[in-house]
């Protein structure tokens, strides 16, 4: 019995995997859509399973498990997605139930070169037809970008067939080139053609083809048996190595000898056949020149994005890439060290050797935070924008300060070229400086102005304000305009002049004084068309012209210019002073020294009162005064006088006595009189 069940002990122990016959198998992946979810595939293996899809069709085949790495959980949901194949994958594996090949696993992928084109009618091939390889990922067929502040056209195969028309910054825009599809419903592929206007083909290329690597592959044109393929990894990732020609023995024999005399640039055999068509580095290289070279800044330099450099050598870089078109790249090639991970669209970003970082986006760029966000740039921040700026700060509406300072010695320009800079504030506006300097952007007069748009100007604690080399000052106001000063002092060293279109009006609370230093006379007041009138609002006060420096300090300062006496002068017109209160106005001219009035040419001299007896006395210019009222005239009673005295008779014995016997001497003082007195 001990025997027995020792018997029994082995046979069952047998059945578990390891212990038992361990069967491999390798094969070829038909179907990934795991209704699971599970990153199961269906794999048709060699030798276990026929080509003959009428006998196995590929939906009996069994669902496969997949292994994942170490550094994936593969549990509850945490770990890697083990989704990496695709149809028509190479993977290597093992039956989990052994002989009974119904529980296979898969290990792994295995990378290789096809030897011939696949056949979806037979087994060992992607089995996907074209309107199912369609709404498969599909890398874009081209990226068509702008210079003029939009977003990149993602050039995606039309479902439609409808032709692309470029019309981003490229060279196909620049030949007027044109999109269009062909299918070929015999051989299920369809082509993709750029043609320009003259319908020169630009480029070709194969898509949604059932075997990925068709679009690599060289043919004899005599037998049409394949010359040459692309392995089914992609390329992207290098295009030459560097290979030791000499054995280790031969440089452990010669120690003397530099390996790098040894060392043999090895080319890529499937890189001339690779180029025309995954071309995204070309693409950016292209686009960095045309949309991201010579860009101006406000010091009116430029600079440049630097160019990738991209030289990578075989084995140093991994990389990763989707069917889609993403790519994930680490590249560890000697002095050419780089990190690109980039989007389909070709956004991307990279890190080059000397650990200078490119971000390139295509389209529209977002960075959110829910908190703070700081930077610290040690050297330059310089931009270029090709749009507008718009920048809203505080948008929750708290109570912050926001503060943009230049620390040192370093100045700060905010320049608009062409356009307005218009600064608003709910409150106040502060400008602090030791020198405020207002000046135009080409030096002319006609462009020094300033506009205040509803403007209320206060200046603070200030006790200068200088206009220095200035031509001219114009101060204009539609309305009003006052200057309310503790005192005021103007000094023109030229010439001044007041033009008031209206009226003006001057009040004084003080007193009033105006000192004219010029050599010659001093031009005090003119009226071109209209009269000068002095007026004294208060009845009861005089107007004073008054002549000397006994008033106090103020006066001697004021009249220097006036000491020989004060001159009224009139060319064409009359000089009138008119008193209109006839019951208490006065008009005196008091003085310790001689009064004196002139007049020249023709003119006279003419005292009347308009009231009463209505006197007058005239100085004429011929010499001739005359002193009478509305009844009589000095001349006229002095002529009767001596015509009186000139008929005096008196009684003699003889009669009356005869004219004077001086009569000649009363005649002519009556000439006299008439040459004086009119």
């Amino acid at each position: 019995m001990e025997r027995l069940h020792l018997t029994l002990d082995e046979l069952e122990s047998n059945d578990f995997l390891g212990l038992n016959d361990f069967v491999w198998w390798y094969g070829v992946v038909e179907d990934r859509k795991d209704p699971l979810f599970l990153g199961r595939v269906k794999v048709r293996c060699i030798g276990f399973h026929t080509d003959d899809k009428n006998e196995i069709p590929t939906d009996e085949l069994p669902w496969a498990q997949v292994i994942t790495p170490i550094t994936s959980a593969a549990i509850s949901g945490i770990g890697t997605t083990p989704t990496g194949v695709v149809e028509g994958t190479h993977v290597f594996g093992f039956f989990r139930d052994g002989r009974e090949g119904q529980e296979p696993v898969v290990i792994g992928t295995c990378v290789g070169i096809p030897s011939m084109i696949a056949n979806s009618d037979k087994g060992f091939f992607d089995p996907r037809t074209l309107s199912e390889r369609k709404e498969s990922p599909y890398p874009p067929l081209f990226i068509d970008r702008f210079d003029s502040g939009k977003s990149a056209k993602l050039v995606d195969f039309d479902s439609l067939g409808k032709p692309y028309v470029f019309t981003g910054k490229n060279q196909f825009t620049e030949k007027e080139c044109v999109l269009r599809y062909e299918t070929d419903v015999v051989s299920d592929k369809m082509i993709m053609s750029i043609k320009d206007n003259l319908d020169n083909i630009k480029k070709t290329q194969q898509v949604f083809s059932p075997n990925p690597n068709e679009n690599f592959i060289e043919y004899d044109l005599e037998t049409g048996n394949v010359n040459l393929s692309l392995p089914s990894t992609n390329f992207l990732s290098y295009d030459y190595q560097k290979i030791i020609t000499v054995t280790d023995r031969f440089l452990k024999e010669n120690p003397t000898e530099d390996v790098s005399d040894y060392l043999e640039i090895v080319q890529n055999p499937f890189l001339e056949l690779f180029k025309p068509y995954y071309t995204i580095n070309s693409i950016i290289e292209e686009y960095r020149i045309s949309l991201h070279s010579n860009i101006l800044t406000a010091k009116g330099e430029k600079f440049s994005v630097p160019n990738n450099d991209f030289s990578p050598e075989y084995p140093y870089n991994h990389l990763t890439y989707t069917e889609s078109g993403h790519i994930f790249e680490l590249d560890d090639t000697p002095s050419k060290e780089r990190v690109r991970i980039m989007h389909r669209s070709t956004s991307f970003i990279d890190f080059h050797n000397n650990g200078d970082r490119i971000d390139n986006v295509v389209g529209e760029y977002y960075l959110t935070t829910d908190s703070n966000f700081k930077s610290h740039i040690m050297g330059d921040e310089i931009k270029n924008l090709g749009g507008s700026q718009n920048i809203l700060i505080n948008s929750r509406g708290e109570k912050t300060n926001s503060i943009f300072k230049v620390k040192g010695k370093g100045n700060y320009s905010l320049i608009s070229e062409l356009g307005n800079i218009d600064i608003e504030a709910g409150e106040t506006i502060k400008i602090k400086a030791k020198k405020i300097i207002n000046v135009s952007s080409t030096g002319q007069q006609e462009d020094k102005t300033t506009t205040y748009d509803g403007f209320n100007f206060e200046v603070v604690k200030s006790s200068f304000v200088k206009f220095d080399e200035i031509d001219t000052i114009f101060l204009r106001s539609t309305g009003s305009m006052s200057i309310n000063a503790g005192s005021m002092q103007t000094v023109v060293g030229g010439e001044m002049r007041e033009v008031i279109m209206k009226d003006h009006l001057k009040t004084v609370i003080g007193k009033s004084a105006s000192t004219y230093s010029s050599i010659g006379n001093a031009k005090v007041e003119s009226a071109i068309l209209g009269n000068i009138m002095l007026y004294c609002v208060n009845p009861a006060s005089d107007i004073i012209l008054k002549h000397g420096l006994t008033e106090d300090v103020y006066t001697s300062q004021l009249s220097l210019s006036g000491i020989s006496g004060l001159d009224y002068f009139t060319v064409a017109g009359n000089v009138k002073y008119q008193l209109y209160d006839p019951t208490g106005s006065k008009f005196s001219v008091d003085s310790t020294g001689d009064i004196s009035l002139n007049t020249m040419a023709t003119g006279g001299i003419k005292l009347s009162t308009m009231f009463g007896a209505g006197a007058t006395v005239e100085l004429s210019n011929a010499g001739l005064i005359s002193i009478k009222n509305t009844a009589f005239s000095l001349k006229t009673i002095l002529d009767q006088l001596l015509d009186a005295i000139m008929k005096i008779t008196h009684t003699t014995p003889s009669g009356p006595s005869g004219p004077p016997i001086n009569s000649a001497e009363f005649s002519a003082l009556k000439m006299q009189l008439a040459s004086l007195l009119q």
